[in-house]
C-alpha cells in the first residue's frame, strides 16, 4: 500500500470509539496500534436458513481452500492434500495464478455463488487450508458445519475452535502432512468430523453469536 494509504487507514480507525476484529489474534495487532481503545472480536457467522435441504454426501476427494497465491497458500495446501491420495480440488478466485490450470492432478470448481458453493463443498471428505492470511475464517467454518475435517491455520478462530486437532502453525507444513496421513485412519477421521460439528454448535451457532455480540454492545 502507498504510504498515504497506510496513514489514512490508521487515522480512520483512530476516530472509532471501538474496533471489532475477526479473530482473537487480530486484537493483539489493534491493541498495539491503539492501546487505549476498546477492541473486541466479532465472530464469523453462518446463516443456515438456506442450507437445511443440503444432505452431505462426502466423496473420496479433498478441497484446497484457495489458489496458488501467497495470500491463500495454495501450494502448501496442495502438497499436504496430496498425502490423502484422493482427488484434489480448489475453487477459482481472483487470486488464481497464470498456468494454474496446467497442474495435471488439480481440478477447479468455477466461481460459485454461496449456496452453490456450499452444495459443492458438502460432497468433499477432506479439506486443507494453509492460508497465511488471518481473515474471517469462513472456509474452516463452512467445513465444520458439514463435519469436514479441515487442516488449517491455528491463528484463525474458526479453525482453532472447530478443528482443534487439525490446527497448525501455517508454516509448519511438516505437522500438516502428518495430520493428513493421520486422517486416513477412519477412527481419527470420525473423531475430527464429529468434533467439528459439535464445536460449530458450541461456538458458532446463531444463539452463541447473539449472546457474544449483545455482551459487547
Amino acid at each position: 500500500y502507498e504510504i498515504a494509504d497506510q496513514f489514512n487507514f490508521y487515522n480512520n480507525l483512530a476516530k472509532c470509539d471501538s474496533i471489532f476484529a475477526h479473530n482473537d489474534f487480530d486484537t493483539k495487532f489493534y491493541k498495539g496500534l491503539f492501546p487505549n481503545k476498546e477492541i473486541n472480536v466479532i465472530p464469523s457467522l453462518l446463516i443456515e436458513d438456506q442450507l437445511k435441504d443440503i444432505t452431505p454426501a462426502p466423496e473420496e476427494k479433498v478441497i484446497i481452500g484457495g489458489n496458488f497465491a501467497r495470500w491463500y497458500g495454495g501450494f502448501q495446501s496442495y502438497l499436504v492434500a496430496d498425502e490423502l491420495g484422493v482427488e484434489k480440488w480448489t475453487q477459482e478466485s481472483h487470486a488464481k495464478r497464470e498456468n494454474e490450470d496446467q497442474i495435471p492432478d488439480l481440478n477447479h470448481l468455477p466461481r460459485l455463488e454461496w449456496l452453490k458453493w456450499m452444495e459443492s463443498l458438502s460432497r468433499f471428505k477432506f479439506a486443507v487450508h494453509l492460508m497465511p492470511t488471518i481473515a474471517a475464517g469462513t472456509f474452516s467454518l463452512n467445513c465444520a458445519y458439514f463435519g469436514i475435517p479441515c487442516i488449517g491455520n491455528a491463528k484463525v478462530d474458526t479453525q482453532r475452535l472447530c478443528h482443534p486437532l487439525l490446527s497448525v502453525d501455517v508454516e509448519d507444513v511438516e505437522s500438516a502432512r502428518k495430520l493428513a496421513i493421520a486422517l486416513k485412519d477412519p477412527s481419527f477421521y470420525k473423531e475430527c468430523s464429529e468434533m467439528a460439528k459439535r464445536n460449530y454448535r458450541k461456538f458458532y451457532d446463531i444463539e452463541q453469536w447473539n449472546t457474544k455480540i449483545n455482551s459487547k454492545l
